[in-house]
């Protein structure tokens, strides 16, 4: 990836935890839904970091929406609902993983090491 920043679309509650891990290297964008989306196809996403409950819908259906432009980005879905079928349902919307709230801020931070890892490699 070079000099170029990775865009990471993330939920505000860990924009500072991101930019922590990653430092010069990312550009963090909007987390409401349609600005998001725009952003993040415009420049190219590679890391989407997401609750699944936003405003103005939830996180599957924006990585849906992502996928369907021709983005794919290494997605962790955040939310307060944990049951199989949740998890299922965002396996199959493409999130590679998903973390239950209330989570050790430790686990969020692993994930992102093998996003950014992944994502310059």
């Amino acid at each position: 990836m070079g000099d170029q920043p990775l865009h990471w679309l993330c939920h505000t509650g860990v924009i500072g935890l991101v930019s922590g891990i990653a430092r010069e290297k990312i550009e963090v964008l909007r987390p409401e839904k349609r600005a998001a989306l725009r952003d993040f196809w415009i420049c190219g996403g590679e890391v989407l970091v997401s609750d699944l409950g936003l405003p103005d819908g939830d996180g599957w259906q924006l990585l849906r929406e992502s996928r369907e432009a021709g983005a794919f980005p290494y997605a962790i879905a955040m939310s307060g609902f944990g049951t199989f079928a949740d998890v299922a349902t965002s396996t199959e919307a493409g999130f590679r993983h998903h973390l239950v709230k209330p989570f050790e801020w430790d686990a969020l931070k692993r994930l992102l090491g093998f996003a950014l890892e992944e994502c310059t490699h």
